[in-house]
């Protein structure tokens, strides 16, 4: 909680109250439990309650801002890679032999013949499915001997590791992500940086879907 009650440098105070409104589910939308009934359906035209989470994570209104969002983190975390002096590969094609397709965010290669499968993604906290969950299914996804059999094919005599990164869409780094922390040796700093940048990109997503319903 203090990376949000210690304001980041370069936010402004309407920063700052929205990362809190975001952090508190405190963002206006029209499915907040005072509309009536039958008032609460997404203005976008989607069969859904229109919840920070849909808006933050479902929505096709915000669809190209929420990629933006992902790779923001992306990038993050593959500059840290490469100020380590490791060769990072971002959103290699790796193709089994059956022709089935694996497109993995990051592969980060160390000097120990360590290849590291870094997937990041943003989920939403406090629902049905808890972070730590989405981490373990996040590194199952690759996590096979299909998988390995196919990129030993590019990067041989490699040991692959698969070491997701998960971020609450409301700015939560959960402790799910240690052993990634760990192997990609991620700084207090690298993770300040993907958090305030969630917290940022929720924002523009959030105005960014009020503009368009109300045109």
């Amino acid at each position: 909680r203090d990376w949000v009650t210690n304001r980041p440098k370069g936010w402004t105070g309407r920063d700052y109250i929205r990362a809190i409104h975001l952090r508190t589910n405190n963002l206006p939308v029209r499915g907040q439990p005072w509309n009536p009934e039958g008032q609460r359906e997404c203005r976008g035209g989607c069969p859904a309650l229109e919840t920070i989470c849909h808006v933050l994570q479902r929505c096709p209104i915000t669809h190209d801002e929420r990629i933006n969002r992902h790779n923001h983190i992306v990038d993050r975390v593959a500059d840290h890679c490469r100020t380590k002096g490791w060769t990072v590969a971002m959103e290699p094609h790796i193709r089994s032999a059956n022709g089935q397709l694996w497109k993995p965010d990051l592969i980060i290669l160390q000097d120990n013949k360590t290849a590291i499968v870094c997937d990041p993604q943003v989920s939403w906290d406090g629902g049905d499915v808890c972070l730590a969950t989405t981490f373990h299914n996040k590194k199952i996804k690759y996590d096979t001997p299909e998988f390995k059999q196919a990129a030993n094919r590019i990067w041989p005599a490699h040991n692959f590791k698969f070491l997701p990164i998960i971020i609450g869409a409301r700015g939560i780094w959960p402790r799910a992500n240690e052993p990634t922390e760990t192997s990609l040796q991620l700084t207090r700093q690298v993770k300040k940086n993907c958090v305030y940048g969630i917290m940022k990109w929720a924002s523009t997503i959030h105005s960014t879907f009020g503009k368009r319903v109300w045109r």
